[in-house]
């Protein structure tokens, strides 16, 4: 789940917008996540920006009854831009309530930009600026909900695009890099080469029976964490949006769950509960850490 917000305003939580930009011309699909209350589908989406027209609205659930909404489901409708539009961030409102902002900082606001230069492999748009086969687009390229607008997208054969993960806005809570990654693409793609969104396997520690969580790629949630039997070392959870299990510390001779997670993932969020596993020729057994959390809020 993602951040939880009480509003004054509201009746219902916190809801969530992606993608979350686009260019002039360009027909873009919004999906908008409620976390509690659901969606009945004969709700009105609208913004208040004249260069966009909001098309039919639909909630993405095998049974949007009216009398009986579902939790979780997504409203989801086309915003076509119009190729005069100004740029700038737009309102969204259903049913005449605006989205508001959540606590982590995310505006929820969609964006009408002018797009980015297409990214060069050791120039334009390519973090490190060496011609090295890699192309890093920097995360500061991507808008609150982890949307890159491009003019255009060539990737080379031999060529791979990775995004950065360095946390694009530090005053709010969590890493927005981790986001599901969105490119809008205003002109061509050619995509030859690779798209790279793989995470990073955790490392054991001293005793081998436990290992910090591997950070998850754009996208992901970081790794579980595992803790051993022999001391309450706190490992580290990979980075994610949504946090990897935390350590697990209890009794290692009965083998039962090894409880919440202590430390918490990126995004101060538990990721789970540890399981005490057997190990091979060993009286004792030590708490595997749990997976990540999803990259979806």
């Amino acid at each position: 789940m993602l951040l939880l917000l009480a509003l004054a305003t509201r009746a219902y939580a916190d809801d969530f917008l992606q993608v979350d930009a686009g260019a002039p011309g360009m027909a873009v699909v919004v999906s908008i996540l409620r976390d509690v209350g659901g969606f009945t589908g004969t709700e009105t989406v609208t913004t208040n920006c004249g260069g966009i027209t909001v098309g039919a609205v639909a909630a993405l659930d095998s049974s949007a009854d009216p009398s009986a909404p579902i939790t979780g489901a997504v409203l989801q409708a086309v915003f076509y831009i119009s190729e005069t539009a100004s740029t700038g961030n737009c309102r969204v409102y259903i049913d005449g309530t605006q989205i508001t902002s959540l606590s982590g900082g995310i505006d929820n606001r969609f964006r009408i930009v002018t797009p980015e230069a297409a990214p060069v492999d050791g120039g334009t748009n390519d973090m490190d600026g060496v011609a090295d086969g890699v192309i890093t687009l920097p995360s500061s390229l991507r808008s609150d909900g982890g949307t890159v607008v491009l003019e255009s997208l060539d990737v080379p054969s031999g060529t791979t695009l990775v995004f950065d993960t360095s946390d694009p806005n530090s005053a709010s809570l969590g890493n927005e890099a981790f986001l599901p990654a969105v490119i809008l693409v205003e002109g061509e793609a050619n995509i030859e080469g690779s798209i790279w969104l793989a995470g990073i396997d955790g490392e054991d520690a001293v005793d081998s029976h436990a290992s910090d969580g591997g950070d998850g790629g754009p996208g992901g949630g970081g790794g579980g964490v595992g803790s051993n039997c022999y001391g309450s070392a706190a490992y580290i959870p990979g980075n994610g949006f949504t946090g990897g299990g935390g350590t697990s510390t209890g009794t290692c001779i009965d083998y039962t769950d090894g409880g919440d997670g202590a430390v918490e993932g990126n995004d101060m969020e538990d990721g789970g509960e540890g399981i005490f596993t057997t190990v091979t020729n060993r009286a004792r057994g030590y708490a595997g850490g749990t997976g990540g959390g999803t990259g979806h809020p």
